[in-house]
């Protein structure tokens, strides 16, 4: 089942992740989410396959028995400056920070795709979970030792896949790993770079203590950074610093400064909280010498290809689950380039084995 919604509300799409198990494409999401809190909570609980599931009272009754529903599965989200989202939903996610094209560049648009494009991906892909799903599920493959926990749990899942898969796959997953993750650094939440920003403060200065008021001069005076402007186009404030690092435990207090004092903090305070939170980062990507990977061999993983060319010719694909088909198939084509998109999220976890698609 394919559909597209608009407007949808979150006890419709509870119900309906309950009932048809779709991965849900969003576009638009800075605008799906915003001020809608309970939508939120849905995107987050759904990354984690065996918690996945939200508590209403069944109206239905009359004593309104407690009722649960799932809403475990796939997402994909896209839309301008996601990178900006909630931290709770992006810190779930892979994200992929795509380019305008240049004039020059030319894709296929999506809305001219043959109809029955989509249902022979479909069937591919359930006959890939139905072959597969185990293996997957009791794959344990390598994580790559410079990527923070959450970031690990992000991408196991298709690490599973690409050791099930074997050959080169697990070597180049991992790499794309790493860069895709590096790439994000620059993208940390805010909270994130506020710590990042206060550590290299107190390094450059070679100092272990410091006022507020000195602190937020440092801070504001980076034109690059978002201190300056982070007051609705006015200097970060010391209440907001103090509301931002109160998060970590950390509270300013009365410090001497030579034959002074003034409220401020020391580097004692934040030392516990440097090493905990921007040392999980990874700094380099090692070189292909320096990965070693446990890949298993499949040889007789097969995924169905050269659908696109009998929907082209007019033919209707209806065997494409067959196991005959799919054991036998030889590799012809490669499936066509996907429609551009904007700043695009994947909300995953583990055996992300999903078979339906909703668009929303």
């Amino acid at each position: 089942m394919a559909g597209s919604i608009s407007g949808i509300s979150p006890s419709v799409l509870f119900r309906l992740i309950e009932k048809y198990r779709p991965s849900l494409f969003v576009d638009e999401i800075e605008t799906v989410l915003k001020d809608n809190g309970e939508l939120r909570g849905l995107f987050n609980a759904g990354h984690t396959r065996d918690s996945a599931f939200v508590w209403r009272a069944d109206t239905s009754t009359d004593d309104f028995e407690p009722k649960r529903f799932s809403v475990w599965g796939m997402k994909a989200i896209a839309g301008i400056n996601a990178i900006k989202l909630a931290e709770t939903v992006t810190s779930r996610s892979i994200i992929f920070e795509l380019r305008r094209k240049r004039p020059d560049e030319k894709v296929d648009r999506l809305r001219y795709a043959e109809p029955l494009l989509f249902e022979g991906f479909t069937a591919q892909l359930a006959r890939f979970a139905e072959d597969y799903s185990n293996a997957i599920r009791q794959n344990r493959p390598i994580l790559p030792d410079e990527l923070g926990d959450r970031d690990q749990d992000n991408i196991e899942p298709l690490l599973q896949v690409a050791y099930v898969a074997g050959g080169h796959w697990p070597d180049t997953s991992t790499k794309a790993a790493l860069k895709i993750f590096k790439a994000s650094q620059s993208n940390q939440s805010t909270a994130n770079e506020l710590l990042a920003d206060i550590q290299e403060t107190f390094e450059t200065k070679h100092i272990s203590k410091i006022s507020t008021a000195d602190l937020i001069e440092t801070l504001v005076s980076d034109d690059e950074k978002s201190w300056a402007t982070y007051n609705r186009g006015k200097p970060i404030t010391p209440r907001q610093l103090a509301s931002k690092l109160r998060d970590y435990s950390i509270y300013s207090k009365t410090v001497r400064l030579g034959y002074e004092t003034a409220k401020g903090f020391e580097l004692d305070q934040f030392t516990d909280v440097f090493e905990r939170y921007l040392s999980q980062h990874p700094h380099f990507l090692p070189s292909q010498s320096n990965i070693s990977l446990r890949a298993n061999t499949n040889n007789n993983l097969r995924v169905t290809d050269g659908v696109t060319d009998e929907i082209a010719k007019g033919n209707k694909v209806t065997n494409v689950t067959d196991r005959e088909k799919c054991d036998g198939a030889q590799n012809q084509k490669v499936t066509p380039k996907p429609a551009p998109a904007l700043d695009c999220d994947v909300v995953t976890d583990k055996t992300p084995l999903t078979d339906k698609c909703v668009r929303i």
